[in-house]
């Protein structure tokens, strides 16, 4: 069981918070005695692996709820072959690491709701504008630690971003992607993830990981499009404490 203090939290949802990772060889006894150790937290996520239908029982019975499934997918660059029905509109796109001085500006496009289908968005205790401000510090983190966030052009016009990070000697995770709100209708949502396996592949990229939420189908759809394979599928359950 992998336990994190979630300080980050605190400044974004103003909450002490927990997150926590079911392994495969926890036990309910386990689980029990996480519980048991949760006082003065107000916001404890749990993510329990398929087929733990035991934690899930026990979590519902205890207060919490399920909020979304969480997809770990990934991609071998080396297998990467656009698909024919995209390939000459994303030969129409370009991309370009994001200067320091549009930060604010990703900023304001985030908080026009790019994201509203996460855990957070949909909770009703936060909303898409908490949402937002929380996707917006994450940036900010990134950003500060080294990590890359790039704008999608079409026409001269940035019509979305994606952010990339290492996580391994060949790999990396696309942390975040999104269309700017009224670009979508260009029909190229598909470039913020198209754009991050060229960025991946340039950088000698070996494998990347992407993690979708199941209240996103159309992004789901759009990774299995592009030749990402599932490799693993998590619960998440959440409960809020006066």
């Amino acid at each position: 069981m992998k336990i994190i203090e979630a300080v980050w939290e605190k400044r974004n949802l103003g909450v002490s918070s927990r997150e926590v990772i079911i392994e495969k060889t926890d036990t309910i006894h386990d689980l029990k005695s996480f519980l048991k150790s949760i006082r003065g937290q107000e916001y404890v996520v749990i993510k329990v692996p398929s087929g733990g239908n035991l934690f899930l029982n026990y979590l519902t019975d205890h207060g919490f709820y399920f909020v979304e499934a969480l997809s770990e997918l990934y991609l071998r660059t080396d297998d990467f072959i656009m698909p024919k029905d995209i390939l000459e509109f994303d030969k129409l796109l370009t991309y370009k690491l994001l200067p320091k001085e549009n930060l604010e500006f990703l900023g304001t496009e985030i908080r026009k709701g790019i994201f509203n289908t996460d855990r957070i968005a949909i909770d009703t205790h936060y909303g898409i504008s908490v949402a937002a401000t929380r996707y917006y510090n994450w940036v900010k983190d990134e950003i500060a630690n080294g990590n890359y966030v790039y704008e999608v052009i079409y026409k001269e016009k940035n019509i979305g971003f994606f952010a990339i990070k290492r996580i391994g000697l060949n790999s990396y995770d696309i942390f975040l992607a999104g269309m700017y709100v009224g670009k979508e209708v260009f029909g190229f949502g598909f470039s913020v993830i198209t754009k991050a396996i060229e960025e991946t592949i340039l950088m000698e990229g070996k494998y990347l990981i992407s993690h979708v939420s199941s209240n996103n189908l159309p992004i789901i759809r759009l990774h299995i499009q592009l030749g990402f394979m599932l490799n693993s599928l998590s619960y998440v359950m959440v409960r809020h404490f006066n």
